[in-house]
């Protein structure tokens, strides 16, 4: 349920980059920053809320500079193809690198 909050909360950033509000902008939204807010969800349950919080900014930073490399890229396939990999690396790169972060900081779990 508060993966589905998270990813409302998404949904004014889709609208004032001047995406429509289809059913595709919706369900994309909803769906993505709903698996990244069970990520975030899961670090912050074991590792405690500095955890969810870098592993949040991590995947913004690397988003940010990346996706409008990707976005250059020739043809559809290719955009989609490259996307899917470099957000796939990049959440399960800041989920892993976040927790180590973490344990080494804390020696241990934060809850």
């Amino acid at each position: 349920m508060v993966a589905l909050v998270f990813g409302a909360a998404h949904l004014a950033t889709a609208s004032a980059i001047g995406w429509p509000m289809s059913a595709l902008v919706l369900t994309r939204t909803f769906v993505l920053n709903g698996l990244g807010g069970l990520a975030f969800g899961w670090l912050f349950w074991t590792y405690g809320l500095e955890s969810a919080m870098l592993a949040h900014l991590f995947t913004d930073v690397a988003l940010y500079t990346l996706l409008p490399i990707i976005l250059l890229q020739e043809g559809q396939a290719a955009r989609i193809l490259a996307g899917s990999v470099v957000v796939y690396h990049v959440m399960a790169n800041s989920i892993s690198r976040t927790a180590v972060l973490v344990t080494r900081t804390h020696g241990g779990g934060g809850r």
